[in-house]
């Protein structure tokens, strides 16, 4: 599929199909805070006679693989931070009017003091795309002079990552875990401490809003560069909490060490995850619920399944065949329990 052009590879058997991204609006507020109100500083259109949808699949895909959770996608279009031009990437398009006369059109902002450079890239690499005729390319001001060099393959040159913070900004640190109980209480206090030391908590909890996803949250965690987890009964039983997780793990690429120096585990006096029984008691528990769910779909007719009832199937299935190898990462660093648990996840974090 990836050769194919319908779908790309962002994290470790995470793929993205582009015809299923959400529309724009919904992820309005990931662009917004990439953007940051920024005035585009290099601005080009591409007009074509007929912009067949295979182009802006093949941008996407293009974009997606160098990308990966770095950037945000929706139909048809991407935004991100490229860490070698130093500036935002937004582009957008729309595709020919129904009505089959044809037209179409794909825009390039670019942000910094590279942005005409950055713009130049990505205009030829989407030229490259054989796929109908060439476009029609209008700069906004003077097209920039110089050529680039061109990479084997389309958008290889890009080196999308992390946005930096302004050097007055607080360094975000996301938390992960089960609302309420002696999990919400170590969260209160470890937010308190973490402000005196310059850090701002990123919680669900405040930065969810009526008619946010909740999965928008859970790919913001993926991105950030650490994560404190608090691992409880109730955490290692909710959907939400363990697909964060899930979600982490493949965000590292199933690597240990890179999992290790991005999430900071906090298991209260609840949990054992120590012994491998009791790590197997998490895979049996998501087995059971998955178990169940296909039960419940095999009575039914796949036209009367809805997309999220498939999309928790799946997540089950990755929760059962990820949770004790995850859990075992976890159990080997060695953690104190209690109130000594928040000096060393401190500790760790400013290590």
């Amino acid at each position: 599929m990836e050769k194919c052009q319908t779908c790309f590879k962002i994290a470790e058997d995470t793929y993205v199909a582009p015809a299923l991204l959400p529309l724009e609006d919904a992820v309005a507020g990931q662009i917004a805070s990439l953007w940051q109100g920024a005035e585009a500083k290099a601005e080009v259109k591409l007009n074509y006679a007929f912009l067949h949808e295979g182009v802006l699949r093949a941008l996407l895909c293009g974009i997606g693989s160098q990308a990966g959770v770095q950037a945000v996608y929706w139909r048809y279009g991407v935004c991100f931070y490229d860490q070698k031009a130093a500036g935002v990437v937004r582009i957008h398009s729309e595709l020919p009017d129904p009505s089959g006369q044809g037209g179409g059109w794909i825009s390039v902002e670019t942000t910094g003091a590279n942005a005409a450079a950055l713009a130049r890239s990505l205009v030829a690499s989407i030229e490259r795309i054989n796929i109908g005729a060439k476009p029609e390319v209008v700069w906004r001001d003077e097209a920039p002079a110089g050529r680039e060099v061109e990479p084997a393959e389309p958008f290889a040159a890009l080196q999308p990552g992390p946005q930096p913070l302004a050097l007055s900004e607080p360094r975000p640190v996301y938390v992960s875990y089960a609302w309420g109980g002696e999990s919400e209480r170590l969260v209160d206090a470890l937010e308190g401490r973490l402000a005196d030391r310059g850090y701002v908590l990123r919680r669900d909890k405040r930065e969810l809003r009526p008619g946010h996803w909740i999965s928008e949250f859970e790919r913001e965690i993926a991105r950030a560069d650490r994560v404190i987890v608090v691992l409880s009964s109730k955490y290692l039983k909710s959907i939400y909490c363990m697909q964060e997780l899930v979600h982490l793990h493949a965000q590292v690429l199933g690597d240990r060490a890179r999992f290790h120096g991005k999430v900071i585990a906090i298991p209260l006096d609840e949990v054992n995850i120590t012994d491998p029984c009791d790590r197997l008691d998490c895979t049996l528990y998501w087995q059971g619920e998955h178990e169940r769910l296909e039960v419940q779909l095999a009575k039914v007719k796949m036209a009367q399944v809805g997309d999220q009832t498939r999309l928790r199937l799946w997540a089950m299935d990755d929760i059962q065949k990820k949770a004790d190898t995850i859990l075992g990462w976890i159990a080997d660093v060695l953690m104190p329990r209690g109130a000594a648990s928040l000096d060393a996840a401190i500790e760790r974090l400013q290590s």
